[in-house]
């Protein structure tokens, strides 16, 4: 009995260990690259190809490319592209501030306005 309560305990510990260096790797993607991953789910989900992305943009597909994939620094995407690439993808720019480590501003709705808010 103790040997098999021995051996479901080191399986068990060895899970814990794979779990663990998963999302130990997982947290050192850098802040451009899950930017790139968000936006491609994103265009997936709203079936929109790369090419329809970048047109949307007004920019060439290798630039688009270079944003989906992380290859382009996140210290060159501004903050008026990074309004254009969340109008384009439907999110929040907030959203997408977030991703990157950036100082989220605070937005306001137009029903605010209307209401004197």
């Amino acid at each position: 009995m103790a040997e098999t309560l021995d051996s479901l305990r080191k399986m068990v510990v060895a899970e814990v260990r794979k779990k663990r260096q998963a999302v130990e790797a997982q947290a050192k993607i850098k802040p451009a690259k899950m930017l790139g991953l968000f936006i491609e789910a994103s265009l997936s989900n709203a079936k929109l190809s790369r090419d329809q992305f970048a047109a949307e943009l007004d920019i060439e597909t290798p630039l688009a490319d270079a944003l989906l994939t992380g290859f382009l620094p996140a210290s060159e995407i501004d903050d008026d592209f990074l309004a254009d690439i969340a109008a384009v993808i439907g999110h929040e720019v907030n959203t997408l501030r977030i991703i990157l480590g950036r100082v989220i501003v605070p937005t306001y709705d137009d029903v605010d306005d209307l209401a004197g808010v």
